[in-house]
């Protein structure tokens, strides 16, 4: 699909859930064929300010985190929620990239560098759908797991695929007995797998789950 495909191509591991989960219905993402541009559905998590959420359903990704952030910490008076942010400024908050695809993901962030586009600061990472960013006060980052490299992906690459794919195994060990012998003086063994693929239960194998979001926008 062209979304997943633009991702691969910045060095962005995109995945997406079944249709049925909530995070898939609320992902706005999509590539604009047109200009080449991916702009994402980003979940803001304003951690100080009683963990308000702010979904944002268009944001560029040639945009650095300072720009996309401001608006709602310098510009918009209206979310009187925000105040104890806009108070803080820009200088005093972090912006903390919620882990996908490594060990305890639920627990671990990637400190983003706000001087730097979204997408430079989503390379070398894994997107489930899209990024949820939590804004916090910079005091408060001792409290966070932050991961200073992808040292974990390819071990809990390896946990996915044991804990959610599950071919049918059956082994049959043949007697060891002279009859059952081959040349090589070893007991035979046969292993025979059940005929269906190993199935998913998480995330979509269909390269063509949102192909129809993309069409409208991408063609």
């Amino acid at each position: 699909m062209k979304l997943k495909k633009a991702a691969a191509e910045r060095k962005i591991k995109l995945d997406f859930l079944l249709p049925n989960f909530d995070k898939h219905k609320a992902n706005k993402t999509y590539y604009d064929w047109a200009s080449k541009v991916i702009y994402w559905c980003i979940e803001w998590r304003f951690i100080n300010a009683n963990n308000k959420i702010i979904i944002d359903e268009r944001c560029c990704e040639s945009k650095t985190m300072n720009e996309l952030i401001e608006k709602y910490v310098v510009s918009c008076d209206s979310l009187s929620s925000l105040a104890g942010y806009r108070s803080k400024g820009l200088g005093k908050i972090l912006l903390l990239l919620k882990a996908e695809g490594v060990r305890k993901s639920c627990n671990r962030f990637y400190r983003m560098d706000v001087s730097k586009t979204l997408q430079e600061n989503l390379q070398e990472k894994t997107i489930v759908e899209f990024p949820v960013i939590y804004v916090i006060f910079d005091s408060d980052l001792q409290d966070y797991d932050i991961i200073n490299n992808n040292e974990d992906i390819v071990a809990e690459e390896t946990r996915k695929h044991k804990n959610h794919y599950f071919p049918m195994v059956r082994k049959n060990k043949g007697k060891a007995d002279a009859n059952s012998k081959g040349g090589n003086g070893v007991a035979s063994e046969s292993t025979t797998y059940n005929s269906q693929k190993p199935v998913n239960f998480l995330f979509s194998n269909d390269t063509d789950a949102m192909d129809d979001d993309d069409d409208d926008s991408s063609d």
